[in-house]
């Protein structure tokens, strides 16, 4: 039996108000066998191999070439392995800690070890190695993995505005008032700082005094910057209402289809 594919399990999500999900396919794990014993002699190979697997998931997800089986099981993986690095990176912090507390000020003091030797203080450095070795490990898969969810989420909004008109509209909207509430505030920075040019008497590009800078030019530039703060309080809150629906539309279909984040 063919598998069911993410964009289509999307468009179904849309239509729908439950989707029938097969659990079973989900339960077959693809890399369960190397997320299951994370230790710091093998945390950089393991994060190596799920980096990897993490990226031709991103890949697949934006060339719609997964199957949503595959992505859901794949994020279970993906998010054990995340929780074991970040135990991982807790561990070897205390670690540190430990040997810190139990260690000598000069065993602890690089500067004092050129001249004398100690082997606890380089057994120190080297838990401290590990410590920021685990760390980068979980900061940066962590990274990776945020950005498979924000492909995950473009992809669910770029379906949901191709194959159902009523969001399309909504996203329609959504986009002109971003790019009307932007367009409006570069405006009115630029405004301000016309003003604020004016109102010292200086030419920023000449260098010179401002004899032309009357009153009233004062008074234009402040009724247009007062103008565009009304429409943007109206142009902001109306964005903002339509990005919490759309959000909420992307968070709906991601609970349809089993990964919430």
């Amino acid at each position: 039996m063919s598998q069911q594919s993410f964009t289509n399990a999307i468009v179904q999500a849309y239509q729908k108000d439950k989707i029938q999900l097969d659990d079973s396919l989900v339960k077959e794990s693809i890399v369960n066998d190397i997320t299951r014993d994370i230790h710091i002699d093998n945390a950089q190979s393991i994060y190596e191999r799920l980096r990897d697997i993490l990226h031709n998931s991103l890949n697949r997800v934006r060339g719609d070439a997964i199957a949503l089986s595959d992505l859901r099981r794949l994020r279970i993986q993906f998010y054990e392995a995340r929780d074991q690095f970040f135990l991982l990176e807790e561990k070897e912090r205390e670690d540190v800690i430990e040997m810190e507390r139990n260690t000598k000020w000069h065993e602890r003091s690089k500067l004092v070890r050129v001249f004398v030797a100690s082997e606890t203080g380089e057994q120190l450095d080297q838990e401290r190695e590990e410590a920021r070795l685990a760390s980068t490990i979980a900061t940066q898969f962590a990274q990776h993995l945020k950005d498979l969810e924000e492909a995950i989420d473009q992809h669910i909004l770029f379906i949901g505005d191709k194959h159902v008109p009523p969001f399309h509209d909504k996203v329609v909207l959504w986009r002109q008032l971003g790019n009307l509430r932007q367009s409006s505030q570069l405006a009115r920075d630029k405004i301000r700082n016309a003003y604020d040019r004016i109102s010292h008497g200086s030419c920023s590009s000449c260098g010179g005094s401002i004899t032309w800078a009357t009153q009233g030019s004062r008074n234009e530039l402040s009724s247009a910057d007062k103008n565009l703060n009304d429409q943007l309080q109206i142009l902001s809150p109306w964005y903002d209402q339509l990005t919490n629906e759309v959000e909420s539309t992307i968070d709906s279909i991601r609970t349809k289809l089993m990964i919430s984040l």
